[in-house]
């Protein structure tokens, strides 16, 4: 069997274009040239069906990792917002209790604002007593 010329270049890009040469020397040897060219050709079928199922493989790494760091995420936001809720809680029940305190406080603020008021009118009464 002697050696079949081909390009370089064609050789990698485009296997089914094979513009074979045979050396000077072997002019005759097409059945082993056939038999070449079907070896090669199935040596680019097996590589790129290896290519196929490696970058398959990666593809669905890549969905697995995804997927996991999407639930990482989620149960982290999860957490957060857990939290949010109960500091909810927490502000509602001391707001409830604040609104029950001045409800408490109220009514005696007006009293106050009363007493204070007879007191200002009593402190006036006096003043303008005095100065005649």
């Amino acid at each position: 069997m002697g050696k079949l010329w081909a390009p370089p270049f064609l050789k990698l890009k485009h296997p089914r274009r094979y513009q074979l040469r045979p050396q000077k020397a072997e002019r005759n040897g097409a059945v082993s040239r056939a038999a070449e060219l079907a070896e090669t050709l199935s040596a680019v079928r097996y590589n790129f069906a290896m290519l196929v199922l490696t970058l398959t493989w990666i593809g669905l790494a890549c969905w697995i990792v995804c997927f996991w760091w999407m639930h990482r995420i989620s149960s982290r936001q999860d957490t957060v917002l857990k939290e949010l809720q109960e500091m909810t809680a927490r502000i509602e029940r001391l707001s409830k209790a604040e609104h029950d305190l001045i409800q408490d406080v109220h009514p005696q603020v007006n009293e106050i604002k009363e007493h204070v008021q007879t007191m200002a009118d009593a402190v006036s009464s006096d003043a303008s007593g005095t100065k005649q």
